[in-house]
């Protein structure tokens, strides 16, 4: 079975990016703290890897719930959303959770396809200044 998405150069490098400040804040919040015990060590590794397996887990459930086809502010693709999600974590997972509730139940609206130019009829593209030869 084929993966949804194949990741880009961009999208490793934003999974790097979050990695890196996971572990930046894991080492900040531990190694200041000479006095920190054992289990405010744990609490800070475990909080790091619930948000980025939160995050994955949001980016992962987008491309099933087709969340770029929705008008919300938070219509991106897997890999904008689980930056996002990351960065502003309680925020964004939650936010994603009521935008996917209501896709579920029918009361997301989607998206208009983008408006063409001109309009186009069965002989082909009109042109107004020909007025409709």
């Amino acid at each position: 079975m084929k993966p949804n998405f194949q990741f880009s150069k961009k999208a490793v490098i934003a999974v790097l990016f979050i990695l890196s400040l996971l572990v930046w804040y894991v080492i900040e919040e531990t190694d200041w703290r000479p006095y920190a015990t054992s289990k405010q060590r744990w609490s800070a590794v475990i909080g790091a890897l619930v948000v980025f397996v939160t995050s994955a887990l949001a980016a992962y459930d987008s491309t099933r719930v087709h969340l770029r086809r929705y008008e919300s502010g938070i219509s991106y693709g897997p890999m904008g959303l689980f930056v996002v999600c990351a960065l502003s974590w309680p925020f964004g997972i939650i936010w994603y959770l009521v935008v996917r509730v209501r896709i579920q139940l029918g009361g997301m609206p989607e998206k208009r396809p983008p408006c063409l130019a001109g309009a186009i009829s069965p002989s082909g593209l009109l042109q107004p200044w020909r007025h409709g030869r």
